[in-house]
């Protein structure tokens, strides 16, 4: 149905085009309503010999034409960002994570994310523009499509930290109990404040079933305590703690989120469409001819930021960002070229200063690993672990409406094989500004994370154009 209605439209526009200009219409040899096919197989001859002029500089062509490019294009990298809460230096405890390797122990650390995106460059990426329209005297119109793939970057690294700010909270009785399977569940006591990080830990044991350790030197170590007075804090099960009210909550801390291996990848897609008149000059003297267009566009750069870590307190961490911007405005701009002998020398300048519709995509899961377990017995909780045992899935979406000027540049020359068939080398740049590109708009918050309104980076595009040319 949108596929029926967007062909109605443009066929619509390029009739309402090709009657705008009545008048030239009898002054122009070649009619300018490119609906009227019936010269158009007598001209158009792509494979006849070159025409030479019998004095003076050649005309351009006249009637419909048509222009394809294979780009081979270049996106910039998006601004370097850590991979974590910026601007955050907690202080965190960081397990020995080699069971079973004796006299290797835990530490107490500065918190900082050990993985930025310094390492996306610049990638090139192949593409297609397919231009076509139609050309009278003086009038004309333009239509162009363009596709551009960038090539996806990947960066892996091994033990990486990923710092994520902790909403500390007062539990309430519904978000601390429950029932799994049949068995009563406490995660801790109504009125501590516990974050997603905390945990009891153990710093000289790497055995998880090893006993808390007393951070506020109180005697009461975590969930235990020597209640049989034998002068040992861990036989078991008599010194462990069953009543939750007992429990020494102090001696919980931040636990550092390391995972044992990391990778993140950047993608990135353009599409580009136009739909311009033109008016064309008479010749100049030394030969030369000026196009000048006033049209619409819309141009779409659509960017993807995911990364995935295992191991680690929180076992599996998954997130993709997704930021669309899709700009639209009205386009103005010029093309001027030459021919000397078979080389037509040309260059091309747009600019629109568009109107940018942003919609920025979030989803992800934290801790896949985790699941919700008894705190109060000795094999429902293990140390050196988060105490709230709940996987944190997260589905988040920022749209925002900014200004987004573009400014493109064209050179290209091509080469007359016939009287209307030419090879074309050339090269585009393209600058925009005020994108949101996903890598920097990440609130790194648990438990849902989040965008972050960091949507006013720029992007340039530029590469070289090989194509084929008819009538142009």
């Amino acid at each position: 149905m949108l596929r029926d209605w967007s062909k109605r439209w443009l066929l619509s526009a390029l009739l309402a085009l090709g009657l705008a200009v009545p008048g030239r219409a009898a002054e122009d040899p070649v009619p300018i309503n490119p609906l009227m096919y019936d010269e158009f197989p007598r001209k158009f001859r792509p494979w006849s010999p070159v025409e030479s002029p019998l004095s003076g500089y050649p005309r351009p062509n006249r009637g419909l034409f048509f222009q394809f490019d294979q780009l081979f294009w270049w996106t910039s990298a998006p601004d370097t960002v850590p991979i974590g809460a910026p601007d955050f230096a907690p202080q965190e405890f960081e397990p020995n994570q080699t069971a079973g390797v004796p006299n290797q122990f835990g530490e107490f650390k500065t918190g900082i994310n050990s993985l930025d995106t310094s390492q996306l460059r610049s990638r090139g990426a192949p593409g297609q523009r397919y231009e076509f329209g139609y050309v009278g005297k003086n009038w004309g119109w333009l239509g162009s499509i363009t596709d551009m793939r960038s090539a996806s970057q990947t960066v892996r690294a091994d033990h990486v930290e990923v710092l994520f700010r902790d909403t500390v909270q007062t539990f309430e009785p519904q978000q601390v109990a429950g029932f799994q399977n049949g068995q009563f569940i406490l995660v801790a006591p109504f009125g501590v404040p516990i974050g997603r990080l905390d945990g009891f830990i153990n710093q000289f044991s790497n055995d998880t079933l090893a006993g808390d350790n007393d951070l506020n030197s109180n005697f009461i170590f975590g969930r235990w305590a020597d209640l049989n007075g034998n002068g040992v804090i861990y036989d078991r099960p008599q010194d462990k703690i069953s009543v939750s009210s007992f429990i020494d909550w102090n001696d919980t801390f931040r636990l550092a989120n390391v995972y044992t291996s990391f990778q993140y990848q950047n993608r990135s897609f353009i599409k580009s469409y136009e739909l311009s008149p033109f008016y064309r000059f008479d010749q100049f003297h030394f030969g030369g001819n000026l196009d000048v267009l006033f049209g619409i566009r819309f141009f779409k750069f659509t960017e993807a930021f995911s990364f995935s870590g295992s191991g680690g307190i929180f076992n599996r961490t998954e997130l993709l960002n997704l930021a669309r911007n899709n700009i639209l405005g009205p386009q103005i701009g010029f093309r001027y070229f030459r021919q000397m002998e078979r080389l037509i020398a040309s260059t091309e300048w747009r600019f629109m200063p568009g109107i940018n519709m942003q919609t920025v995509n979030q989803t992800g899961i934290v801790g896949t690993g985790l699941s919700l377990l008894p705190l109060d017995t000795l094999q429902g909780q293990a140390t050196n672990t988060p105490l709230i045992r709940t996987p944190m899935r997260f589905n988040n979406i920022l749209h925002r409406t900014e200004f987004s000027p573009l400014v493109e540049a064209r050179v290209n020359f091509n080469y007359q094989v016939t009287s209307t068939f030419y090879v074309t080398l050339g090269w585009t740049g393209t600058y925009v500004n005020y994108l949101a590109r996903p890598s920097s708009m990440i609130d790194y918050t648990l438990p849902h994370l989040g965008v972050r309104k960091y949507n006013d980076q720029d992007v340039w595009v530029q590469g070289v154009n090989l194509g084929f040319t008819f009538n142009r």
